[in-house]
This record gives C-alpha cells, structure tokens and sequence, in this order.
C-alpha cells in the first residue's frame, strides 16, 4: 500500500500499521479486528448508511461479510495521509470486493475520507465517510476512472 505521508512521521507510521492491520481484517474476514481501531462514538457516513458507533459499524460488516464469500480484497490508491501528534486525516480511493464479487477491474472505486485521534496512547478512527460520484439524472453512479485528483 502506498501513502504519501504529510506531518510527523511516527505518528504517519503508527496510523499505516494501523490501516494494514484494518485491511487484514478485512482479507481474514474478521468483524472484531474490523472495528477494533474504531472509536466507541465513532461516525460512519458509509455509501449506504449512517452508523453512530462501532458497533453499529462492526454489525455493518457481519451482514457484508457473506456476501464476499470465502475470500476477501482491498485495493487502495491515492491515499494522503496528514499526521499531527493528536489527530491526523486521511484521504483517497479505495475499492473492496471477494470472490462473489465483480473482478477489481469492474469493481468501482469509491472516495475515503477518514479522521482518526489519539487517545490514551492509542489511535482511533473517530469519523468515516466514503462515497461516489452519483450522476443524478441518469440515477446512477459515475465511475472514477485515472489518476485521482
């Protein structure tokens, strides 16, 4: 995974073992490991819900999960990352599918925002968003396609 780093360089390195310990999650198919870097109170603006916590988030994931089937990916691209001492954000593109799902080629990529603070030593994700470009009179999504912006 790449991240162009931005801000102090520990704090950048914790918050990307932070992200691959997320992203292992994810290919282990793994609810609880999936919401440990999570906040209690933390905000999701995912692209079909609205969640206030983690578990909420973590329930998320449980009724995802099958439809991934046995297997799981994640492919991330231009992902920043802006770490301070305290809080840090971090944005790009992310797409995520399994066995069930379209091949990566025709699995599009969505916008990831997320906000993350350090409490007690540790860091959390506080707030979540993710989301697509939607072509409102067609009704449909816009594809991302190319270099991000």
């Amino acid at each position: 995974m790449q991240i162009e780093i931005h801000g102090d360089a520990v704090a950048a390195a914790e918050i990307t073992a932070l992200i691959e310990s997320w992203d292992q999650a994810l290919r282990e198919r793994d609810p609880a490991g999936l919401t440990a870097v999570y906040a209690d109170d933390v905000r999701v603006f995912d692209i079909g819900a609205q969640l206030q916590d983690s578990a909420a988030y973590g329930e998320q994931w449980r009724a995802c999960l099958p439809w991934f089937g046995n297997e799981a990916w994640i492919e991330r691209r231009g992902m920043q990352l802006y770490a301070g001492t305290e809080f840090a954000f971090l944005h790009g593109f992310t797409r995520v599918g399994g066995e069930r799902s379209p091949a990566p080629a025709d699995t599009p990529w969505i916008r990831v925002t997320v906000g993350y603070r350090k409490v007690d030593g540790a860091w959390r994700v506080e707030h979540e968003h993710a989301s697509m470009p939607i072509d409102f009179e067609a009704g449909k999504p816009v594809p991302i396609f190319g270099d991000p912006i």
